[in-house]
């Protein structure tokens, strides 16, 4: 596949110079360029998608409710016990 681009002069002067230190002809230095980027925003967005599920977890981070619910779970085990020991103080 071939594409064109209008490069500013600036821009692919440091491109040559960046090529050069690496001992690569410009074109294998951008194709080089092109693909990393390519790859980083793959990983990029791989990473988002695995962490999108532990994210929705701060949804959950409430202490107040937490407490709330213990409070009522504990409540309705004591009712419900036929023995006088409370199983939580």
């Amino acid at each position: 596949m071939t594409i064109t681009l209008d490069i500013p002069a600036d821009i692919a002067r440091l491109a040559e110079a960046e090529a050069l230190r690496k001992s690569l002809v410009l074109h294998d230095y951008l194709l080089r360029v092109v693909a990393e980027a390519v790859s980083q925003v793959q990983d990029t967005e791989r990473i988002s998608r695995s962490l999108a599920p532990l994210d929705s977890l701060d949804d959950f981070e409430d202490a107040e409710e937490h407490k709330r619910t213990f409070e009522s779970l504990r409540e309705a085990i004591h009712q419900d016990r036929t023995s006088e020991r409370r199983l939580f103080a």
